[in-house]
């Protein structure tokens, strides 16, 4: 199981190249972490444990 799974968070991953909407505002950021209001808590270079802690904090 997955960080996210342990503490019992949902991650949906998204093809943001197959999205234009989504390729114009976060391209040359991917790979981004959003929160549930689409709120950037991660981008580029993402280490899943401190990502995933720093989203739980912002919840």
């Amino acid at each position: 199981m997955d960080e996210a799974g342990r503490v019992g968070a949902i991650v949906e991953e998204i093809d943001v190249d197959s999205d234009d909407r989504l390729l114009g505002s976060y391209g040359m950021r991917i790979p981004v972490l959003l929160g549930p209001s689409d709120e950037v808590f991660a981008e580029g270079i993402i280490d899943e444990r401190r990502a995933l802690r720093k989203a739980l904090r912002r919840l």
